[in-house]
């Protein structure tokens, strides 16, 4: 009996989620490349955040990301490794309006992390080319995704020079402005949340300056009316990512996610909001030269995908759930639609399959994945609201509780688990494909 054709998938973007698909999809051999609208890897944002379900992520996609990880993260508490710390911090949340110095503020109430390593960042475009040295497929740059075409045997995909390739199934990875998903579901489109943010990352001696070193050295927001205050270490930089609910229900910008500002711009917004100079001095640490961009947090809470897949080509990561990032775990399930996705087509090929059954693989990853990435879509937007007091009848203790019932969701999920019933359902799904 001959062995089934091989599977060739398209990989569109080549960002974070991308490279650690393709790396997952190298070491079960299947052949892929990765299409990438720009002309050579980028990654927007600084600081990027793994709670403890993306570390068991890690660990079933490729041990040597975890390794790594654990090696260039930066760790609550001074860059030590949580596992060291009896009680790790997630954060401690901050009365944003005391007029105390920052370093003395008593936080309102602190939440814990829980299940194992807890949370650590890395700079984004550190880790991603930590990622893309471990990739050995292909990257095709300058190759703008511009729609496809399905037939029962492939799919053809169209680039905006006037070429095509044509693969067993195409997987999109291309972020929260995803062409894919928009090719396949054009009413699912991203809006935008009614917040934006600032990101600048500060030298870290300044951060301690005002924040003392051990403040400085774990995730703390500050909390208030309108608008909240993130900051936490990522190397030797403390990030700052200062959010505001906007006045305005749309967008500024028709044509960008991003709109350039001044430091003044934010220290302004959250001294309208009453936050105390505690905070307004962490602004102002923002170097005169860093070039700040308020950035528009959009997602897709009010237009969920129906399904993460048709026919031949899905959505994968922030294409699929693009979220806002109030939980800080957006990357992290993002790693767990990898390591399921993984686990699927490990499965797939145990069966002896071929290109004709790929889309059972889709159907499948839907299946298990849909309802938990489009919970954390909405909860965000829940978290959100808790941060800057919008929630009435809401106090303190509870708005905690809230918190932390959320967090726990986040960080228990078992993608062991969800990968072996996965593998049993598609089984029986391919029965009666």
């Amino acid at each position: 009996m001959s062995s089934p054709p091989e599977i060739n998938l398209a990989l569109i973007g080549a960002g974070i989620t991308s490279l650690t698909l393709s790396i997952a999809l190298s070491q079960l051999n299947i052949k892929h490349a990765i299409y990438e609208q720009s002309t050579h890897l980028t990654e927007l944002g600084a600081g990027l955040g793994f709670g403890p379900n993306a570390w068991r992520a890690l660990q079933l996609i490729d041990p040597r990301l975890s390794e790594i990880f654990h090696r260039v993260g930066t760790f609550a508490g001074k860059a030590s490794t949580l596992q060291h710390q009896e009680k790790p911090v997630w954060i401690e949340f901050l009365p944003g309006t005391s007029t105390l110095p920052a370093y003395s503020v008593p936080p309102s109430f602190i939440v814990y992390a829980t299940h194992g390593r807890g949370h650590a960042a890395v700079h984004r475009a550190k880790w991603l080319d930590i990622l893309a040295s471990l990739v050995t497929a292909p990257i095709v740059f300058r190759k703008r995704f511009e729609g496809l075409s399905q037939s029962p045997d492939d799919v053809t995909i169209y680039f905006s020079d006037g070429s095509s390739a044509t693969h067993s199934g195409v997987i999109g990875c291309d972020g929260v402005k995803s062409k894919v998903r928009t090719a396949i579901f054009p009413e699912s489109r991203c809006a935008y949340s009614g917040k934006y943010a600032y990101r600048a990352l500060v030298p870290l001696e300044e951060g301690q300056r005002l924040l003392g070193e051990a403040r400085a050295g774990v995730s703390s927001l500050w909390m208030g009316p309108g608008a909240h205050l993130l900051t936490f270490p990522v190397l030797d930089k403390l990030n700052i990512v200062a959010f505001v609910t906007d006045s305005n229900p749309e967008w500024s910008s028709s044509t960008s996610l991003t709109v350039p500002i001044t430091k003044q711009d934010a220290i302004d917004d959250f001294r309208k909001a009453g936050f105390s100079d505690a905070v307004l001095e962490l602004l102002d640490t923002i170097p005169g030269e860093f070039k700040l961009n308020k950035w528009g947090l959009f997602d897709l809470a009010d237009n969920p995908l129906p399904v993460f897949y048709q026919g031949r080509a899905m959505v994968i990561g922030d294409a699929a759930h693009a979220s806002t990032p109030h939980h800080g775990a957006g990357a992290g399930f993002c790693m767990e639609d990898v390591a399921v996705l993984k686990g699927l087509f490990e499965e797939f090929l145990g069966l002896g399959l071929g290109p004709k059954q790929v889309e059972a693989v889709f159907a499948e990853f839907d299946t298990i994945r849909r309802e938990r990435d489009q919970w954390l879509v909405q909860s965000s937007r829940r978290v959100a609201d808790l941060y800057e007091l919008r929630l009435d009848g809401m106090g303190l203790e509870e708005a905690k509780n809230d918190i932390e019932q959320r967090q726990e969701i986040c960080w228990g999920f078992d993608v062991e688990e969800a990968v072996r019933e996965g593998k049993k359902d598609l089984r029986e799904r391919l029965k009666h494909f």
